[in-house]
């Protein structure tokens, strides 16, 4: 959506120009030459420790109003070097996380300093070790072409899956009691909601997603309209291969009173980690990655010991081997990693908002303590039936 996004000069009130350099994505003003650029990508060109000065005071509110965002037109904050007068002002929005440059500052900011992958290395005798374990555990996996291999999942369409988009299959389908008509119905409602919200995105942001600042409004609805919205196909996909491969067996397991509570409690439970936490309310928060956490944990907690796998395909070759790891292995590290990604969001290096991701696998965490003896209970229950 941001190619379609139209950014301002704040001194020119000309339109910006887009730029895609390595990557990343710079706007530019062809008459007077100053541009604008996002923080996080900023984070990645130029020296961190800079940066996160300039970032850091112009959260504290120390600096001075003077020129207006070329996103959102509110007033950036002019935000000075202090003790290295060397280094010019800097514009910041904080709202928006966006950095204005006049022409010829971007080039006083000293550079992310290159550093070369060969200081990497490990020493001599490590690297043997290393070798020899790797070579060890290689031995006892199945080494055959990936497409006549039956070590991997029974259906091509997985495995393709794996292979080209990195991402954790099930190496073999459970059997259900149920048919989970409430997952597939989420998803088909999910699907459709999003493909109506890209064609008026803003407007569908106005109405539908969770703004922290304005979390009460409809009535606190919005906690559950944002979980129906997606900023993109790939964060639409994404939620929904997830959803769709643990959400059945979560839904089969709870029945689907409970696991409807339990999706509505972690929806909300992400929603409100978001609502305090965020230090950026007036930025809105979409996407049903709360409720997927949720689900994600509540599986790798009750589900631990049932496998997923990864492609490797051997270098410069066509020989592939399946890489297997219990559920436990394979989510609960992602716990971890939303952690590292919830500083980078307070801090401003990220805009994905771990807040809520966090939030709902907290809910999944206390719905597996409520109801990780459930199957006990129904085997009980069954025992009773059928001795009266």
């Amino acid at each position: 959506m941001t190619s379609e996004m139209v950014y301002h000069c704040p001194e020119c009130q000309i339109e910006l120009s887009s730029l895609n350099h390595e990557g990343n994505l710079f706007w530019f003003c062809p008459q007077c030459g100053g541009g604008a650029v996002n923080m996080s990508v900023l984070r990645k060109r130029l020296e961190k420790g800079t940066v996160n000065y300039f970032w850091k005071k112009a959260l504290n509110g120390e600096g001075t109003e003077k020129r207006s965002c070329p996103a959102c037109g509110q007033k950036m904050l002019e935000v000075d070097s202090s003790s290295r007068s060397e280094l010019p002002l800097l514009d910041v929005c904080v709202p928006c996380q966006f950095v204005w440059f006049d022409a010829g500052e971007y080039e006083k900011f000293p550079l992310m300093p290159w550093r070369p992958l060969q200081s990497h290395k490990l020493p001599k005798d490590a690297a043997i070790a290393f070798g020899k374990v790797c070579a060890e555990h290689l031995k006892e996996i199945d080494q055959r072409s990936f497409w006549e291999s039956d070590d991997g999942p029974s259906s091509s369409m997985k495995s393709a899956i794996s292979l080209l988009l990195g991402l954790p299959v099930k190496m073999e389908e459970d059997a259900r009691i149920t048919v989970p008509w409430f997952t597939w119905g989420l998803l088909a409602a999910i699907a459709i909601a999003s493909v109506l919200a890209f064609q008026n995105f803003n407007s569908s942001l106005q109405h539908f997603a969770l703004y922290p600042n304005q979390a009460r409004r409809m009535a606190g609805l919005t906690f559950l309209t944002s979980f129906f919205l997606h900023s993109g196909i790939v964060h639409l996909l994404g939620n929904l291969y997830f959803f769709n491969m643990l959400g059945p067996d979560v839904e089969d397991f709870l029945g689907k009173s409970r696991y409807l509570l339990f999706l509505l409690f972690a929806i909300l439970a992400g929603g409100m980690e978001h609502v305090l936490f965020d230090p950026h309310p007036d930025i809105p928060c979409i996407g049903a990655s709360g409720g997927i956490s949720g689900i994600m944990v509540f599986y790798a907690l009750k589900f631990h010991d049932r496998k997923f796998g990864f492609v490797f395909r051997y270098p410069l070759t066509f020989n592939w081997i399946w890489l297997k790891f219990p559920a436990c292995i394979v989510f609960l590290p992602w716990i971890g990693y939303q952690l590292i990604l919830a500083q980078w969001h307070i801090a401003g290096v990220s805009n994905a908002s771990a807040l809520a991701q966090l939030g709902g696998a907290a809910a999944g965490l206390i719905g597996w303590m409520l109801w990780k003896d459930l199957d006990k209970k129904k085997q009980f229950v069954n025992s009773l039936t059928k001795q009266y």
